[in-house]
């Protein structure tokens, strides 16, 4: 918490290091909250609540004096792409306060297109959807339209390339999609964003860009802090704090592998179908995706390819049959099951079973020729 006499500015009450929550009394509980969003390039807008935090803000502080947190943000799903720097001064006796982004590059190249977001959902007195805001002399402000005189805006120290005074939540939803709508005034409950962009962050490159929040008891008060504005020695930190080590950052990664192929049946006719399966295991953190190959002696016969969750596993299945009689070996990743293949079910006798029936049907005759014989016999 800092007090400098008229504002009360509450410190990591709600995990503020990486922007979320700010508050501030005047006798109605206001409350507003605030997210920088960063971006480069095509990549969409990533919240700086999604970084790694190495220095967090002190729980409380004095005025006129600069406290720093760090976090570090990654872009692009590559790793960490930027240090943040995010540091905020109270000015003793002033209805303002200032809050400092210091961009770091660190992903080995420049940044292009690169874009600083600040949005900022203000809920000002006891009804929050009987607000008015807008956008005027590159600020955006809100006010509320009932009994309460509270004056609130924003502005940075650079002139800004878009900014948005729109309706809760489709602000929130304007900065994730990149695209603020450059509206004027907006009343209900209104939240507004500023936008600032750096065509290239070099390689091993920081930018700067300086923020003032101010409260306001009327609109011409407002305006005039922003119109006038701090000076520059009040804007920057007198000292910055040692850099910090850059924490260890393990990428989640998919680890597949199969763990077995079994063959039903085992033993068929030509021509008849075949199952083989196996299971593919992921011991990894993350899905991924897997191409299973079936090799029958040693030819490729089919694929397939599955995706399987973290800590998964799934059974793949291949149906094959075969014409030729013959022992055939089914191969997945090194895995191995055979199966036999017998003559068609339909095919003609064999040169065996003729055999048998030419013994049968001799056997027969034989026996006919007896009875016949037996039949014909003289009396004695």
């Amino acid at each position: 918490m800092i007090d400098n006499g008229i504002l009360n500015i509450e410190l990591n009450e709600k995990g503020e290091c990486c922007g979320d929550f700010w508050l501030y009394p005047d006798g109605h509980s206001n409350v507003y909250q605030e997210t920088p969003f960063f971006s480069y390039g095509g990549h969409a807008p990533v919240t700086l609540n999604n970084g790694s935090v190495t220095q967090c803000f002190p729980l409380t502080g004095s005025p006129d004096t600069w406290y720093e947190s760090i976090i570090y943000l990654d872009l692009d799903g590559g790793g960490f792409t930027i240090a943040v720097h995010r540091w905020i001064m109270v000015p003793s006796n002033e209805s303002y306060f200032l809050v400092r982004y210091t961009i770091d590059n660190l992903k080995g190249g420049p940044l292009s297109n690169f874009r600083i977001f600040q949005g900022v959902d203000y809920d000002i007195g006891v009804s929050f959807s009987n607000n008015e805001g807008g956008y005027v002399n590159d600020f955006v402000w809100e006010h509320d339209l009932g009994t309460v005189g509270t004056y609130v805006g924003f502005r940075g120290d650079s002139p800004s390339a878009h900014h948005d005074v729109s309706l809760y939540p489709s602000m929130w939803t304007h900065i994730i999609n990149g695209i603020l709508n450059d509206a004027n005034y907006a009343n209900g409950d209104v939240s507004v964003a500023m936008e600032w962009d750096v065509p290239e962050l070099p390689s091993e490159g920081s930018v700067t860009r300086t923020l003032t929040f101010a409260f306001a008891p009327s609109w011409d008060e407002l305006n005039s802090i922003f119109t006038t504005g701090p000076t520059q020695e009040t804007i920057s930190p007198q000292s910055s704090s040692p850099p910090s080590e850059i924490p260890p950052m393990r990428l989640k990664q998919a680890i597949l592998s199969t763990s077995y192929a079994s063959v039903t049946p085992t033993q068929t006719y030509a021509n008849q179908p075949v199952t083989i399966a196996a299971n593919v295991v992921n011991s990894g953190d993350d899905t991924g995706n897997y191409n299973v190959v079936l090799k029958i002696n040693g030819q490729v016969e089919q694929s397939k390819m599955v995706s399987v969750g973290p800590g998964g596993a799934y059974q793949v299945k291949f149906t094959v049959s075969k014409s030729e009689p013959g022992q055939y070996l089914a191969t997945i990743d090194g895995h191995k099951a055979d199966f036999m293949v017998l003559g068609d079910k339909t095919s003609k006798p064999t040169a065996n079973s003729g055999i048998i029936v030419l013994v049968v049907t001799g056997i027969l005759v034989l026996s006919i020729a007896t009875v016949l014989m037996l039949s014909f016999r003289r009396p004695t």
